[in-house]
């Protein structure tokens, strides 16, 4: 589920209630029956916060066992979980859908050796060196995923 899309649902005292979409507040607002349900007493419950809160109790196997996440959805998310990330782009195919992850850590790499290990263990990647003096002061290491 996309971070930057608060999903709620608003109940009234009556039992009542609306789905909401807080980056949709304005043009939910024009329409008088909202404005008045929200007028009114009612409470606000975060559906982003519950698909969190039960990913985070069942873990992501068994979200996507029981569908509530795609296998794309986890592969994304146990990428956040690795150590060392420092950024995470999804790409999209032609018909908007997730097609490729690609997750850029930063590596700490101390002898030319290590630099041998770090290309033989993964696929598809883009490394980038920088040296100081002869010495290896950084290392980043993207890695190409292609997303089910």
């Amino acid at each position: 589920m996309r971070q930057n899309h608060e999903f709620k649902l608003l109940i009234n005292s009556e039992g009542d209630y609306v789905p909401f979409k807080e980056s949709y507040k304005d043009l939910w607002m024009e329409h008088e029956s909202v404005r008045h349900f929200i007028a009114k007493t009612h409470i606000s419950l975060s559906i982003n916060e519950m698909i969190t809160d039960l990913i985070g109790d069942i873990g992501t196997e068994e979200a996507m066992n029981a569908k509530i996440l795609s296998h794309a959805e986890v592969q994304v998310i146990e990428a956040m979980r690795e150590n060392n990330v420092k950024e995470i782009t999804v790409r999209f195919n032609k018909k908007e859908k997730p097609d490729l992850l690609l997750v850029e850590k930063k590596e700490d790499v101390g002898k030319s050796a290590r630099i041998m290990d770090l290309i033989m263990s993964h696929g598809y990647q883009d490394i980038t060196l920088k040296t100081e003096n002869g010495n290896v002061i950084s290392c980043s290491n993207i890695t190409k995923q292609k997303l089910k």
